[in-house]
């Protein structure tokens, strides 16, 4: 309820971005064992709330667009989530305005698959033991897991490697 803490919102940004799909398809229990459950359109309004208010940097708005953009290659409302982008279309904020000009460019594409390459979750450094809990790995980087993606991505796109930057 409190939008005015910058590192909270730009924290709960990233993850509405990262996990917000799997809070509204999936079943979650609050500290006191109750079910919450959130739809498509508080997750957008939550998000367009946010996208309404003005902040001192220009950093809460690119968190947003980032997660706007991982957003529409999950959810259903894809028209609303591309309207908050063009929102940003003339942003006073250079940084803000291309993000938001690619993002309408990259939505228009087709290619369902690959964009879903694209705005996968973040990868993590994560091993599910015998107990069920996560241990993190030292002995591989997130970055071989991101080239191994890489590659793969070339693979099935049949992309020559001289024609990536």
């Amino acid at each position: 309820s409190n939008l005015a803490q910058e590192g909270l919102v730009k924290f709960a940004v990233y993850l509405f971005g990262e996990f917000g799909y799997n809070l509204i398809n999936e079943s979650v229990s609050g500290q006191d064992g109750e079910s919450i459950s959130v739809s498509e359109n508080e997750l957008l309004d939550l998000l367009e709330e946010i996208h309404s208010k003005t902040y001192s940097n220009s950093s809460i708005k690119e968190y947003l667009l980032n997660s706007l953009l991982k957003l529409s290659a999950k959810l259903n409302n894809k028209s609303r989530i591309l309207g908050l982008i063009e929102k940003d279309t003339t942003s006073y904020h250079c940084e803000v305005q291309q993000r938001a000009v690619e993002y309408v460019v990259f939505n228009k594409n087709n290619n369902n698959d690959l964009k879903s390459e694209i705005v996968k979750n973040v990868p993590y450094n994560a091993k599910e033991t015998n107990d069920k809990k996560i241990q993190v790995e030292d002995d591989e980087p997130s970055e071989i897991l991101l080239n191994k993606d890489i590659k793969r991505i070339k693979q099935t796109n049949n992309i020559n490697n001289n024609n990536i930057i």
